[in-house]
């Protein structure tokens, strides 16, 4: 019998397909635990400060108290220059506007309105219409005279008493309350008498459809097709000089493709390529920042460098470079730093290669080698200052000055 048993296991085991496998749980099934949170928690809204960045420092301070006394003091000089020719307009539209004023009162005491009623009223020929205009318009006169009487005898009454008293601070005090409201009178609405100092800059105002009209003219998306709309990611807002939005792309495009793009936005925007910045948005490849300057940056000018008072340096402090598109100081922090300069000819390399290099001449503490394998005389001037210097491919002397030796 275990014989049997053994020979029908064996053929059982035989007519079992080779290829038929079992799922073994080898390890212990882990335990259910508390549910895990899929989505992730919103991001803390970010605060604006309390004070803004370029006011929190005695510089900032002093900066914008230095711009806008540098901008009344303009307005006062100005004006000042321009305050005789200022009192001479003013008085001959004041005399236009006597003629003015004294043509407006007559027409409102002779009530020249009812004109036209009068007239219309015997043309239909109704009598009765027109003796009641008539006796109104009597009435009226008179009341209107009466008036007008009275505002006569308190001008002759003050220019009396003015005579009488012989004081000439109560004339020009007459003919400063007088004068501009005779004049205001008498100009045309567009041509004023005092011109301003200081013209705002007009700007182009952007909004969604001008943005949208950009984007899709860039080849950013398509209006029509769901999944290629360009959306926004914040309402459009007024940032500094400039209009900031952000923008969200379709689905495949990046930050990659709006910076290749800049260009066919710049012209879809109606603006200069200088005059658009697009940012980086932590949030997401495909959000950027768009940020328009109201006017071109490179078109403003700079002003001068803080270097040219040839005050002292210190070169473990970052060196004033220039402004960036929103007028902000842009430094460099030298030490520890290689920098090279690179741009297309006539874009100013050596211009800002020798501002740093200027920088670092104004700290007593920093040594100097100066060569210019080019030989022009840009650098020729750094001979004065630097420790050791070289020009041009050829051997030439090389200065050293702190033992004054010359070598070959």
């Amino acid at each position: 019998m275990a014989a049997q048993d053994a020979g029908r296991d064996a053929a059982a085991q035989l007519a079992v397909p080779a290829d038929i496998s079992y799922e073994v749980e080898l390890d212990e099934a882990p335990d259910a635990g508390a549910p895990a949170m899929v989505d992730p928690q919103a991001p803390a809204p970010a605060l604006r400060p309390v004070i803004p960045a370029h006011l929190r420092t005695w510089a900032g301070v002093r900066t914008a108290v230095r711009h806008h006394a540098g901008v009344q003091s303009h307005r006062a000089r100005y004006h000042a220059v321009r305050s005789p020719a200022y009192l001479l307009t003013a008085l001959a539209w004041a005399l236009v506007g006597v003629f003015r004023l004294l043509g407006r009162q007559l027409r409102w005491w002779w009530l020249a309105e009812q004109q036209g009623l009068r007239s219309r009223a015997a043309v239909a020929g109704d009598a009765d219409a027109w003796l009641k205009l008539h006796s109104e318009a009597k009435r009226t006169r008179r009341l209107r005279g009466a008036v007008l009487g009275a505002e006569l005898a308190a001008v002759t009454a003050a220019a009396a008493v003015l005579a009488h008293l012989h004081l000439w601070w109560a004339w020009a005090l007459a003919g400063a309350a007088v004068l501009p409201l005779l004049a205001r009178h008498g100009r045309p609405a567009d041509r004023p008498i005092v011109t301003p100092a200081v013209v705002t800059p007009r700007f182009r105002r952007l909004n969604a459809d001008i943005v949208l009209r950009a984007y899709y003219a860039a080849g950013l998306g398509h209006p029509d097709k769901r999944d290629m709309q360009v959306t926004f990611g914040a309402p459009m807002a007024r940032d500094g000089e400039g209009s900031r939005v952000l923008v969200d792309l379709p689905y495949g495009l990046g930050l990659d493709d709006a910076a290749k793009a800049r260009p066919r936005i710049a012209s879809g925007l109606d603006v200069t390529e200088s005059q658009v910045f697009i940012h980086r948005d932590p949030t997401s490849h495909r959000r950027h920042v768009l940020w328009v300057a109201d006017r071109d940056p490179l078109a403003v000018p700079v002003g001068r460098t803080p270097l040219l008072a040839c005050k002292a340096t210190d070169i473990w402090r970052p060196a004033p470079l220039g402004l960036d598109e929103r007028g902000q100081l842009v430094s460099l922090l030298l030490m520890w730093v290689s920098v090279l300069v690179g741009a297309l000819p006539r874009q100013g390399k050596s211009f800002t290669a020798r501002m740093l290099a200027l920088y670092c001449a104004l700290d007593p503490h920093v040594r100097m080698d100066v060569f210019d394998a080019s030989g022009k005389p840009d650098w020729r001037k750094f001979s004065l200052v630097a420790d050791s210097f070289a020009f041009g491919l050829t051997p030439t002397r090389t200065a050293c000055r702190p033992s004054c030796c010359w070598t070959r």
